[in-house]
């Protein structure tokens, strides 16, 4: 855009409108009561110069106060709407055209629009919106731009083609204005392509992770919830909102519970910890877990991410062998003790026949 406009340039500025308005004053006035005196022969011309200037004299003033000097403020506002209006549109971090809608070609644009289109300003203005625009067709532009001007607002996704032939999504806001007495609309360009893509990483890895058969948690340092998987709700009873609202104390066993804090200053100067818990289930019922758990960056903030996974039957399978262990033990003491009683038997026996055999001697 041109340069701002001062007001001392203009040909309608406050100034020079006081001075035209009091040479028109003065030149009526002198003329009207040259001819009024002339005619009527009531005075000279020096009365008739005097009558005039001294209304120029009274007017001036009255003018200037009431209609010069708010016109005058009213002007220097604008001129810093002006302003304000330029510093956003050229340091907006998204890219800014006002487009024709007769010619689809832009009339204007900022800075960011030659990153975000990729062509220099002289080349954005000499383009057309379908030299960029890779999903509607010059119909369904002009059915759009249309729809723009009558409702005034508009937001929608497409894909534009930058001038390197690389193409990037884009979600635009169309709003149509008046330009010096012409109906046009500006569009601001947003590059969502990188927005999207992360979008996209973070469903995928959702999806990942509900699909996890271990429960997994983030959790501020203070033990609210973050995030949960859904082996972490379903596996526990709760709904995802109901497992969110809980904290990590009322989620441990009472015992459990009361290990969080120093667990808590011992993490924070590891770089991970492996240990048991017990959390509680919807229906009161106790789930044993084994928790693999460190620190980790979330959102710029240090939070716990914890990876827990159900021991239940790991436990059940442990206490079978410990029991079957225990029955072995007592087997093989009731076998050793019986092979105790059999050679004590053995001997005894063994005794009492060389007592016999020495008695017959």
């Amino acid at each position: 855009m041109d340069a701002p406009v001062k007001i001392r340039d203009m040909p309608w500025a406050p100034w020079r409108l006081l001075v035209i308005i009091a040479a028109a004053v003065f030149v009526t006035e002198t003329a009207i009561m040259y001819l009024f005196r002339y005619i009527l022969a009531l005075g000279e011309l020096p009365e008739v110069v005097f009558d005039p200037l001294m209304l120029v004299a009274v007017l001036t003033p009255v003018l200037y106060y009431f209609l010069f000097k708010p016109m005058s403020r009213l002007i220097a506002e604008q001129r810093v709407a002006e302003q304000r209006y330029r510093t956003l549109f050229e340091e907006s971090p998204d890219g800014i055209l006002i487009i024709d809608p007769e010619t689809t070609k832009a009339i204007e644009c900022n800075e960011m629009s030659s990153v975000v289109l990729g062509y220099p300003r002289e080349e954005i203005l000499n383009l057309r919106i379908g030299d960029y625009e890779t999903i509607e067709t010059p119909a369904e532009t002009s059915a759009h731009i249309d729809r723009v001007l009558i409702g005034d607002h508009d937001d929608y996704e497409t894909v534009i083609r930058k001038k390197d032939g690389t193409l990037r999504d884009m979600h635009i806001t169309s709003r149509g204005v008046r330009l010096n007495g012409r109906r046009v609309f500006n569009a601001i360009f947003r590059d969502v392509t990188d927005a999207k893509a992360a979008k996209r990483d973070a469903m995928l890895m959702a999806h990942l992770l509900d699909a996890a058969t271990d429960s997994v948690f983030v959790h501020d340092l203070g033990g609210n919830f973050l995030y949960v998987n859904r082996s972490a709700f379903e596996g526990r009873g709760y709904t995802k909102d109901e497992l969110m609202a809980m904290n990590l104390k009322t989620l441990d066993a009472p015992e459990y519970a009361a290990l969080i804090a120093p667990r808590m200053g011992e993490l924070m100067e590891k770089d991970g910890m492996i240990f048991e818990s017990a959390h509680l289930r919807k229906d009161g019922s106790l789930m044993p877990v084994e928790v693999h758990t460190r620190v980790v960056e979330y959102g710029g903030k240090k939070v716990v991410l914890s990876i827990a996974r159900d021991i239940t039957e790991r436990r059940r399978v442990l206490k079978e062998l410990e029991d079957r262990i225990n029955e072995l033990e007592r087997f093989q003491n009731a076998t050793m003790r019986r092979e105790l009683r059999m050679k004590e038997l053995s001997d005894r026996v063994r005794t009492l026949e060389e007592e016999l055999k020495g008695a017959r001697g």
